[in-house]
């Protein structure tokens, strides 16, 4: 699971960043995959991409109406020079947000391999489209739309006053959409618990981990369908300074007796402080099938705003019939009006890296770790 954090612009600066230093990647994860007998292959990535934080600026990417996700590419380990990348698509968008009470003026890219032709499309300000792209206008947020591939290894930022929602009395409110809980499911089934309600000997946890596949629920084992109930239930969310809130995640189903049926058999849940569950209306896939994958939609959890939360998602089975459903890329996001950032996180507090056993790590090289800075701990890819 990635925490989000989010660095301070100064009024009037003028700041570069690296595609290297992101942080709170969101999306699916892949490894490195090599190719045999030489030094090349594919590189780790996040693939779809849908969000990473660089400086005080959140960058979310979206497949548009590209047949390719948009990416955050690792450079190769046997590449001496590193260089991640961003890389977005033929018909894929990237919206880029400052914090509350900023304005983005200029942004001029480090960039490479641009489609021939390729002309890209913002909704505010203007746009000169080349490997080096320049962005210029004033807004606190703006979209891009691609036209071609292109990928990019740095920002420089310039940036002022302004932004924010406007006509807001309470400067300490920062009315900037911020992620408070994500889990992609990537690696692991992060912080979730199993609660199997109902479980056979043959089936040990009726929802497990699968590599590409997420959190996978099922009641099938050795040929046999079984009767089952299983949920798996996030952590403690704590939305007790956070409004607008709604939570989305990517899921698939298959081998259900029909969509009717899946939407009988699976279902999303929220619990206000370890109270009953409440039923949230999710989007399901028009069809049986693993791909594609479909968005729920953005589900309010206004109900859940102002107090400590659960996420539950259960499935049931059938000696008659078991189908498969699989989640992935959870995300809660809303506003937090709660206090400034730096009473959250203490800037000047050390930084701690811990691997997945818990022991100390005085020089972390790339992987899933443990970070601790002050009283903050949380769970980071390098």
């Amino acid at each position: 699971m990635a925490v989000a954090a989010t660095a301070a612009f100064s009024v009037s600066a003028q700041t570069e960043y690296n595609v290297m230093d992101a942080t709170d990647i969101q999306g699916t994860y892949f490894e490195e995959k090599p190719a045999e007998g030489t030094s090349s292959g594919q590189g780790a990535r996040y693939q779809p991409l849908q969000s990473f934080k660089l400086g005080g600026l959140t960058f979310s990417f979206a497949k548009g109406t590209a047949t390719t996700e948009p990416a955050y590419y690792y450079s190769m380990s046997t590449v001496a020079t590193k260089l991640n990348t961003a890389r977005i698509y033929n018909g894929n968008t990237m919206t880029i947000t400052a914090p509350a009470g900023t304005n983005i003026t200029k942004l001029e890219f480090t960039g490479s391999n641009l489609a021939s032709g390729a002309v890209f499309t913002v909704d505010s300000g203007t746009w000169t489209s080349a490997n080096n792209a320049v962005w210029e206008g004033s807004a606190n947020s703006f979209t891009v739309t691609a036209t071609g591939t292109w990928r990019w290894s740095k920002v420089k930022v310039t940036t002022g006053e302004g932004g924010g929602s406007g006509g807001d009395d309470n400067p300490g409110d920062d009315q900037t959409e911020t992620t408070i809980f994500a889990e992609s499911f990537a690696s692991s089934l992060g912080d979730f618990t199993v609660d199997n309600v109902k479980s056979p000997t043959e089936i040990a946890n009726v929802w497990i981990f699968k590599a590409n596949y997420g959190a996978v629920a099922s009641g099938y084992a050795g040929g046999v369908a079984y009767d089952t109930e299983g949920w798996l239930i996030s952590p403690e969310i704590d939305l007790t300074s956070c409004k607008n809130v709604t939570m989305s995640f990517e899921h698939v189903i298959n081998y259900f007796t029909s969509v009717d049926a899946a939407k009988q058999e699976t279902g999303v849940y929220m619990r206000v402080n370890g109270g009953d569950w409440t039923t949230l209306p999710v989007d399901y896939p028009t069809a049986l099938g693993w791909s594609p994958w479909v968005s729920s939609g953005n589900v309010s959890l206004s109900a859940g705003e102002g107090k400590k939360i659960q996420l539950g998602f259960k499935y049931i089975s059938t000696t008659v019939k078991a189908g498969t459903w699989e989640v992935k890329n959870l995300v809660v996001k809303g506003i937090n009006t709660g206090a400034d950032i730096k009473d959250v996180i203490d800037f000047s507090a050390p930084v701690e890296y811990y691997n997945l056993q818990g022991a100390k790590v005085a020089n972390p090289e790339k992987g899933v770790y443990i970070v601790r800075q002050g009283a903050k701990v949380a769970k980071v890819l390098r």
